[in-house]
């Protein structure tokens, strides 16, 4: 997400936004949306003028039409977002929607990495697709949001992180008809969410391979080909990312490092603070230290 874009927003001051972010700068925020491809969500109801348009965004955004009717619009091309649909601007190109009609347009909204496991978004033009999961996404997001606040306030919630597990089920759910493609990428995201389940095993190269049914050289190049990284930086990355979870909610170096298949702490906390910069003791405290509110 560090690439330049522009954006253009005009939005009237009746608009009633909620938002939970990846950064700190967010309000609320939650770092581990980065870990699930989601640079940030919310629910949006507009009531007067609302034009928000993108050039070059390095995500995708997702729209789902709860009440009301909106327009995506690009170059002289429009689409109608209406009610029971998924509203999809890929990331680039030069893109943008905006409220249409009359009544208040009501929507649950998702930017998403353009990252490898959102690949069946990376379509050429903006497009609209049948959904009924809007409801279900806002009843989902009204939770995590309720428990990111909490999180930020630094009340010990423990539930964020599985209010954001059942978010993201939810959106995986409404997206699945068009991730639905056959291939070596798809087939790559599925081995590494089974295994993302199950960091607390060791998985070496071959054990890797033999789940997809192919040598571990043939592992090797696909995971470079797709995902950017060989199959062990891949898990170790995936690794790292559950342990900052973990420690995040509150669980000590000592029970972190087992749940990720490290038998010894001090290895972990040398991998560790190598990865982040900073070691596993001080997470919590630089994450308190960088969402703290600002005078």
């Amino acid at each position: 997400m560090a690439q330049i874009y522009q954006e253009r927003f005009n939005i009237d001051d009746a608009t009633r936004q909620k938002l939970v972010g990846a950064q700190q700068i967010h309000k609320a925020s939650y770092p581990p949306l980065w870990d699930r491809g989601i640079f940030m969500c919310g629910t949006s109801e507009a009531h007067g003028a609302l034009e928000i348009e993108r050039i070059d965004a390095p995500f995708h955004v997702l729209l789902f039409t709860l009440s009301g009717e909106g327009e995506l619009f690009e170059d002289a091309r429009t689409w109608a977002a209406m009610p029971q649909t998924l509203a999809l601007l890929p990331s680039g190109g030069q893109r943008g929607f905006r409220r249409n009609g009359t009544a208040p347009w009501h929507y649950v909204w998702f930017l998403l990495s353009a990252v490898a496991r959102w690949q069946g978004l990376a379509q050429v033009h903006c497009s609209v697709h049948a959904c009924d999961e809007g409801v279900t996404l806002q009843n989902a997001f009204t939770l995590f949001h309720a428990e990111a606040e909490r999180f930020n306030q630094q009340d010990g919630s423990e539930l964020a992180l599985p209010a954001l597990d059942m978010l993201s089920a939810v959106l995986n759910r409404a997206l699945a008809p068009l991730q639905q493609k056959t291939g070596w990428p798809q087939a790559l995201q599925a081995l590494f969410a089974h295994i993302a389940s199950r960091l607390h095993e060791d998985w070496p190269n071959e054990r890797m391979a033999a789940q997809l049914q192919i040598t571990p050289n043939h592992m090797h190049r696909l995971c470079i080909a797709h995902l950017g990284a060989s199959p062990g930086k891949y898990l170790f990355q995936l690794r790292m990312q559950h342990a900052r979870e973990l420690l995040l909610h509150g669980q000590s170096v000592s029970q972190v490092a087992p749940a990720i298949a490290y038998r010894e702490i001090a290895s972990f906390s040398r991998q560790y603070s190598r990865h982040f910069g900073f070691n596993p003791s001080q997470t919590q405290q630089r994450f308190s230290r960088l969402s703290a509110p600002r005078d």
